[in-house]
């Protein structure tokens, strides 16, 4: 393919050791073949969603939302809480793991996510609003 004959051209380009292992390119094929151009990078094309005053200031605000739920039983329990943020900036598909959370304890921090209403700047690629996926972990 001429996108790797290309990436085998590049100044700093080295081959990797013979020891596999994952890794994650970032591929957009539209910047590839006629479009690419010499120095070509990824950054600036896409930018995170965003919540107002950052992420830490929606975990004080969950965290604070918790708190007021009086989840009992649960100290020291570890959730996972998995949402998206659609090209509105609206939260949605709420997921809290694992599932041996007891069902009241799962609605509880599901309800405490969803009581956080500001919207957030939705993540952009080029400009133009995309849903992003995000996963949060808090111990109760």
């Amino acid at each position: 393919m001429k996108a790797f004959d290309e990436i085998n051209k590049l100044k700093k380009w080295k081959k990797g050791a013979d020891v596999q292992k994952y890794v994650s390119i970032i591929f957009y094929p539209i910047d590839y073949f006629d479009n690419f151009k010499e120095n070509y990078t990824t950054q600036g094309l896409k930018k995170s969603a965003e919540f107002p005053g950052g992420m830490g200031e929606f975990r004080n605000r969950l965290l604070i939302n918790l708190k007021n739920q009086n989840i009992r039983n649960a100290e020291g329990v570890t959730a996972e809480i998995r949402f998206k943020v659609n090209q509105e900036g609206v939260l949605q598909d709420i997921i809290i793991q694992p599932d041996v959370l007891q069902d009241d304890i799962k609605s509880k921090v599901k309800k405490a996510v969803g009581q956080i209403t500001e919207k957030w700047q939705p993540e952009s690629f080029r400009g133009v609003p995309i849903t992003s996926s995000y996963v949060m972990r808090v111990t109760l």
